[in-house]
């Protein structure tokens, strides 16, 4: 009889977020596969629990993933686990599930804690159609092109970013996507949780090498709009002259920037903003 893989959710932060069904089945596995077993053991320590722990780790996750269905198969239970949250988002985990799901063995979930629901919930921004991206590429060229790919979606965003490039992404978000409302969430559940709503160009200008902890960056949709972008292809030639041309004025009439209005009407629009201050910026030079 083939054994079972748990995927396990454990706290982000709180402890207390534990579930009681988390600590049933990693009292009761046969082995615990965990991103970091020292970190892990912590955990099962504080739980009362006393297990049999092997690394599963962005590193190794492939060569482990067979070792860990050959237990399967041969009848032991696994429980997979992340540091914090859900194996599999943003974390490793989903080499080893597909592998377990292809071999034939059964995979079960064991919901919990994961932080960007938490994000989601309390952004203030809508909460009906979003799509989690995770963390975007750490080069600029492509954190801005994988942008790009989604300036368009009418759905709330909703990404993860290390403390060290926040301040980097927040200028690309808002340069990308334009000045849309936002929410940057910090150490979600833990003693030092803080969550800041406003929009991408104040929170561009507010980041500072001071930020620290893990963090979630919750962003509103493209505006109603965009439909008009989606049906002339995305960045249609003729929308972005609308925006450009919206862009030019509101450079003149409010004092902006160029660049600057260009943010302000690709965020009215829905458009990715590189795109609209470039077509402003020849519109300008043949006016």
């Amino acid at each position: 009889m083939r054994g079972t893989l748990y995927v396990v959710s454990t706290p982000v932060g709180n402890m207390g977020d534990i579930t009681h069904r988390a600590v049933e089945v990693l009292s009761s596995v046969d082995l615990v596969a965990a991103e970091d077993t020292r970190h892990t053991g912590l955990l099962l320590a504080r739980l009362g629990i006393s297990a049999k722990l092997v690394s599963c780790h962005e590193h190794n996750e492939r060569g482990r993933a067979r070792a860990i269905v050959q237990r399967l198969l041969a009848g032991e239970d696994v429980a997979l686990v992340s540091d914090a949250g859900t194996p599999g988002i943003s974390d490793p985990g989903e080499i080893v599930i597909a592998e377990a799901i292809e071999a034939g063995c059964q995979v079960v979930p064991v919901p919990g804690a994961t932080a960007f629901v938490p994000a989601l919930t309390v952004s203030g921004l809508p909460s009906s159609r979003f799509m989690f991206i995770g963390f975007l590429p750490r080069k600029a060229k492509e954190r801005r092109a994988a942008l790009e790919e989604v300036a368009h979606l009418r759905a709330t965003l909703i990404f993860y970013e290390a403390p060290h490039r926040l301040a980097a992404t927040l200028r690309d978000l808002f340069q990308v996507l334009g000045d849309r409302r936002c929410a940057v969430c910090w150490e979600l559940t833990k003693k030092f949780e803080r969550v800041w709503r406003g929009t991408l160009g104040q929170a561009a200008e507010a980041a500072g090498a001071d930020d620290r902890g893990e963090i979630v960056i919750v962003v509103d949709g493209a505006p109603a709009q965009a439909g008009q972008a989606d049906r002339a292809g995305v960045g249609g030639e003729e929308v972005l002259r609308d925006a450009a041309e919206r862009a030019v004025e509101l450079a003149a009439a409010e004092g902006l920037s160029l660049r600057d209005a260009a943010a302000k009407a690709a965020g009215e629009l829905g458009l990715p903003m590189r795109k609209v201050y470039s077509v402003a910026v020849r519109a300008k030079r043949r006016s």
